[in-house]
């Protein structure tokens, strides 16, 4: 193990890692919720923070890179224009639609119930309940 690495793993433990995130909530472009949206300064400002604890706990080399939806499609498997192709010339209305009908589909027949279905998809399960019945989907 490197000596960076050992001296990470030294400073990790259950109470450095709360109060980091704490420090992290600092930043963010909604209070209430408390997330950053990709490419605001909150997340700039975050991204900055980290990068600096990571120094000071001993990183001799930290850079920040930029991530892309490709990057991000890529490393989970998909292809980034496979989830916003839409078949012919549907409207937006439509197009959120079908890809509804996709999600709520997908994570019915993966996840078996409503309840685990909305916890995946970060929603509640009356919203899944709902969107389901007004989409059509009966079936998992």
């Amino acid at each position: 193990m490197t000596s960076q690495a050992q001296r990470y793993l030294e400073r990790l433990d259950i109470g450095y890692s709360y109060r980091l995130a704490k420090r992290m909530e600092e930043h963010c472009t909604n209070p209430v919720l408390g997330y950053r949206t990709a490419g605001s300064p909150a997340e700039i400002a975050t991204g900055d923070m980290l990068a600096a604890e990571m120094k000071k706990i001993g990183f001799s080399k930290v850079w920040k890179d930029a991530i892309t939806v490709d990057q991000v499609c890529a490393a989970m498997g998909n292809d980034a224009t496979e989830s916003v192709n839409m078949p012919g010339s549907v409207s937006l209305k439509e197009s959120v639609a079908i890809l509804e009908r996709r999600l709520i589909s997908e994570a019915l027949s993966t996840y078996k119930t409503t309840y685990k279905a909305a916890e995946a998809l970060g929603t509640t399960q009356s919203t899944i309940v709902r969107k389901a019945k007004a989409l059509g989907i009966t079936d998992w």
